[in-house]
């Protein structure tokens, strides 16, 4: 998979919940903000072309491990999304239902 399939299938998978702010054409990364809230980057330039996805969390710091989930390094489209989806639900879990709620109004209901 190149990165300009990763940048597609992550922008459509993710739809409102993301923003997607840059490609990395040299290291084959994408970046986006999750939520507003969260530094979202993957990419498939691991060993292989393998995938690796990551949540910034500050300091430098990146989170790869979601809750006891590790995501799956396999580059194909249905691997991806289910590491994709690991990540929307670890996401979702640190965000408040109100935030949540005031989020999907500000970019679903008031788009309509």
């Amino acid at each position: 998979m190149d990165v300009n399939e990763l940048y597609n299938l992550v922008k459509l998978y993710y739809g409102y919940k993301i923003h997607m702010r840059e490609i990395d054409y040299e290291k084959k990364l994408v970046i986006g903000v999750l939520y507003d809230a969260f530094i979202f980057e993957c990419d498939v330039n691991g060993r292989y072309g393998t995938f690796e996805a990551g949540i910034h969390i500050g300091n430098g710091v990146t989170v790869f491990d979601y809750l006891g989930k590790n995501i799956s390094i396999n580059s194909d489209k249905e691997s991806i999304k289910k590491n994709l989806e690991i990540i929307d639900e670890y996401c979702r879990m640190k965000l408040p239902a109100k935030y949540l709620k005031a989020y999907y109004k500000a970019y679903v209901l008031d788009n309509e």
